[in-house]
């Protein structure tokens, strides 16, 4: 459940951003790293 809110989180964000993962995790207040961790954790694409 809590996946599935951070998923839908990430994805949103990824709108917003153009799927800028640079400015996704900006928006996020996140490193890079840790969203593309995240991602692939969750299975979200770019």
């Amino acid at each position: 459940m809590v996946e599935d809110a951070e998923r839908v989180h990430i994805r949103r964000a990824l709108e917003r951003s153009s799927k800028s993962v640079s400015r996704t995790a900006e928006l996020l207040g996140i490193s890079r790293k840790t969203l593309w961790e995240k991602m692939k954790r969750l299975g979200v694409t770019a």
